[in-house]
């Protein structure tokens, strides 16, 4: 009702209107709530604002109302040169809120569908300015916020091809053209002519001269950092890193918390000539001083090698450094390792190669080798004041020039305090200076961080954060207790125990104070100091139901995920409640998605002190995990997380504590198989048949000995394979397990195939296959079929080879490239010998174009691809 006033351009509003738009005429109950909620805005605004009278008006200039402002300001921008245009038109569209307000009031409808086409050519003009400022990826970054608003709109992703091709990210277009085809499909319509024509042009204008098998990566997050009395330093990057012989590779900006490390490297990394990192531009927040556990290198090695296209599925982390050194060795690349905690986080992760560079930030020296440091002073008093300026206007600043210089001192020169205090100043336009520095006096210490005998960043918090709003205070507390480095807002909702709507509006009143910014993928965080503040501030007793709550709703996501993974894991911890916002993966491959987006909670929650008084989480999360750590190749961590959860105890679970004891000892026996530690990994499953048999668990009993069998598979001792797959056998067809049947079935079928009894060994294929058949396990059917394949190879029955290969490639598909490639060999000689050449062709083409994606072949992958070669040559 607010907005539909306001609306009204200055004019006073009839109640016989405000019915007429409400639905209300010759409803008496609705026209006195509508009365009633004027009585309560005249309440809440005051009689000045909204006069006691028979209609209802706004007594306010027009200028004073936001959507005025907006439509103003794009009225001006319209005259003005083209730089200052681009300002003009940003300040229009920070007044947006996100999403689309005010839609669900059919009163405004014709409103909001002008204001709706409004911003939309706001967005269009936006977009074309940045390009013509030579601003391309704020461009690309406005293209895909336009996006998220019209999700269908050809014109709006026309704009992102444009922007991406003046970005010089021309292979990128493809991908967002396929996220479009995706977009259309959903919403029932098709790719018109025109944008399939932008598409082309675009792509030709963007592609640079170097062509690569891969889009070059642009990782770096929107520079929007106010940035002062850096020009020094970033004219000493420009030389430190040039392009001669006698540049140094790395430059390290160190400093204390608040000084803008930050900000200068983004600030140089995005001002350089993008024709000078033309093969991609990789970040990465190293969380080494945040409060949170510091990012491990091999992680950030598998996500940067997967942004060069490569999935690195299970690989060691030796293989990992050298893929990554591999694609790095002749490529132009530029890496900005931020917030780094010592030399040993980053050594593996510089780059290499002579036109590649790393940026590194951090608060300590970090000696790396071969690089030269910048150290981050404090900004100087005047161009303290310019950024205060910047942030509050010049006008308040030449009035109080004496205020305006202790403010400065009081942030001791650090440009994050500065950015605070001027935020909350520039809110309160009719408040002067003196009395915004009588508050900073009495408001306390603003963290650790000193400067001098006066302010601390502490101060500055606390003056910030005392004076949010009880939700945003509540959702800043949660930011900063999740592990995570950022947080989805449902999840947030579901830890402070908020509505949805509730949390939005406490994260626009967090952004526009800088307690938190906005991540990747709609999700939310805060600064590194701002969460030290929030954690020494939180109450206890809300901090351990944030804490436990937390550790229901991670113990259910993996388990959720696990489910889709098929690991047939049944774990004592009952259902979880409706409102729990956890993932829907349809498939493997978006299960593995979500793990690998919160690895680092799990990480955390599982390895910091103050969540160990939660003690069953400490072997229940291991246990729900363990699948996607094996197939990811964290199996080092695994192995250390479930040994620790052997010392759990489970003395609470009464009869069933023995079993889960079991189900411990043969996951860690699992784990210890993948790294080859052959006599613990067999000690931990003698253990789990051991307790399972004493607790009367046959399930249990069955699972240790199939998994002890596929332990001595590995070191082919075939009679004692065969012996305990018997024992699991037995016990499997007692239960009617036909899942348990099926694996146990091809693992005596290698058995038979290693000892040479074909016939036997094709038997125990077809009975595993019709085992597997009645349950979902797409991994362990296609393990079947790929080794029935190679019993009929031995056999020379080529038509059932060809099948059973065919069978394996597709189930391999969806997670498992390099088996796909492996099974496509064997299925290119069987169509080979068959006659059909074709056929064989199309299998032979797509196993060396998997083969290619793998940036480290095994000495068996290289001789699966000689065979091919042999193979595909014959006459």
């Amino acid at each position: 009702m607010l907005a539909f006033v306001a609306l009204s351009d200055g004019r006073a509003v009839s109640y016989a209107r405000l019915y007429d738009a409400f639905g209300v005429i010759g409803d008496v109950g609705g026209q006195t709530t509508v009365r009633s909620h004027v009585s309560r805005l005249r309440k809440a605004l005051g009689p000045e604002v909204i006069p006691l009278r028979d209609d209802v008006r706004l007594a306010i200039e027009p200028g004073n109302i936001d959507v005025h402002q907006y439509e103003s300001l794009l009225a001006a921008a319209r005259s003005l040169p083209r730089r200052a245009k681009l300002a003009m038109l940003r300040k229009a569209r920070d007044l947006w809120r996100p999403g689309w307000p005010l839609s669900d009031c059919e009163a405004l409808a014709s409103q909001v569908e002008r204001l709706g086409d409004s911003r939309r050519a706001l967005y269009l003009e936006l977009i074309d300015t940045e390009i013509r400022c030579d601003e391309p990826h704020e461009a690309v970054t406005s293209a895909e916020r336009a996006i998220t608003l019209w999700p269908i709109d050809e014109h709006v992703w026309s704009t992102l091809f444009r922007a991406l091709s003046a970005a010089g990210r021309g292979r990128e277009i493809e991908s967002a053209f396929t996220r479009y085809l995706t977009n259309a499909k959903r919403h029932g319509i098709g790719a018109s002519s025109e944008i399939r024509a932008a598409v082309r042009e675009h792509q030709r204008a963007g592609t640079p001269p170097v062509a690569k098998s891969y889009s070059a990566p642009y990782q770096l997050p929107p520079f929007v950092t106010a940035l002062r009395g850096r020009d020094a330093e970033l004219a000493r990057l420009d030389v430190l890193l040039g392009e001669d012989g006698s540049a140094a590779p790395v430059a390290t900006i160190t400093g204390a918390a608040g000084v803008g490390k930050t900000a200068v490297a983004l600030a140089w990394a995005t001002r350089v000539d993008r024709r000078r990192f033309v093969d991609g531009r990789l970040y990465v927040d190293l969380a080494g001083f945040s409060g949170r556990t510091p990012v491990q290198p091999e992680t950030v090695l598998s996500h940067f090698v997967r942004s060069f296209g490569v999935e690195p599925v299970g690989w060691p982390v030796e293989d990992l450094r050298s893929a990554y050194r591999s694609i790095l060795a002749d490529s132009a690349v530029l890496v900005v390792l931020d917030n780094a905690e010592n030399y040993e986080q980053v050594r593996d992760l510089v780059a290499v190669g002579p036109r590649s560079r790393t940026v590194v930030t951090s608060r300590s020296a970090l000696h790396v080798p071969n690089a030269c440091e910048i150290r981050l002073p404090k900004l100087p008093e005047e161009e303290g004041l310019r950024l205060l300026a910047d942030l509050i206007g010049e006008k308040r600043v030449r009035d109080e020039p004496a205020v305006a210089k202790d403010i400065v001192a009081r942030c001791g020169g650090l440009p994050l305090a500065i950015e605070i205090v001027g935020a909350k100043t520039s809110q309160r336009e009719s408040h002067s200076l003196r009395s915004v520095l009588g508050e900073l006096d009495g408001a306390g210490a603003i963290l650790e961080i000193k400067t001098g005998d006066r302010a601390t960043l502490r101060e500055m918090f606390s003056w910030t954060c005392n004076a949010l709003s009880r939700n945003a205070a509540r959702v800043s507390h949660v930011l900063a207790l999740h592990p995570g480095s950022s947080v989805r807002p449902e999840v947030i909702a579901y830890l402070a125990g908020l509505s949805v709507r509730e949390v939005s509006a406490a994260l626009d009143e967090l952004l526009s104070a800088h307690v938190a910014h906005a991540a990747e993928d709609d999700r939310y965080a805060v600064h590194d100091v701002i969460r030290e503040y929030a954690l020494t501030t939180s109450e206890p007793e809300f901090a351990e139901h944030v804490r436990e709550t937390l550790l229901k709703y991670l113990l259910w996501f993996a388990i959720r995920c696990d489910r889709v993974l098929g690991s047939g894991r049944d774990l004592p911890v009952g259902e979880p409640e409706n409102d729990v916002p956890l993932p829907r993966p349809a498939t493997r491959e978006e299960a593995m998605k979500w793990l690998l987006a919160e690895h680092q909670a799990f990480t955390d929650v599982l390895k910091a002190p103050v969540f160990a008084a939660w003690s069953s989480y400490r072997w229940l999360l291991p246990a729900a995990l363990c699948t996607f750590h094996i197939r990811s190749g964290f199996w080092r961590e695994s192995e250390q997380l479930l040994r620790d959860a052997l010392k759990v105890d489970r003395s609470y679970l009464g009869r069933d504590a023995a079993r889960f004891d079991a189900v411990s000892h043969r996951l860690v026996g699992l784990t210890q198989r993948k790294l080859g530690s052959w006599e613990p990994s067999m000690w931990h499953l003698r253990q789990s048949v051991r307790i399972a048999e004493t607790a009367g668990a046959r399930l249990d009993v069955a699972n240790a000995h199939q998994q002890f069998a596929v332990v001595l598979e590995d070191q082919r001792r075939w009679d004692e394979v065969l012996d305990h797959c018997a024992a699991a056998l037995s016990i499997y067809e007692e239960l009617g397990d036909r899942r348990g049947i099926a694996h146990v079935l091809n693992t005596m079928l290698s058995a038979d195939l290693a000892t040479g009894q074909l016939e036997r060994a094709e038997e125990r294929g077809a009975e595993a296959l019709a085992a597997i058949g009645h349950v979902r396990d797409d991994y362990g059917k296609a393990s079947i079929h790929r080794n029935v394949l190679r019993v009929h190879r031995k056999l020379g029955a080529w038509s059932e080879m060809a099948a059973h290969g065919e069978a394996a490639a597709a189930l391999y598909r969806e997670d498992s490239p390099a088996n796909e490639a492996r099974v496509l060999v064997s299925v290119a000689e069987a169509r080979r010998r068959l006659g059909r050449d074709a056929d064989a062709v199309l299998a032979a083409d797509r196993a060396r174009a998997l083969f290619k994606t793998l940036p480290h072949l095994r000495d068996s992958d290289k001789a699966a691809l000689a065979r091919l070669e042999e193979i595909m040559s014959e006459r």
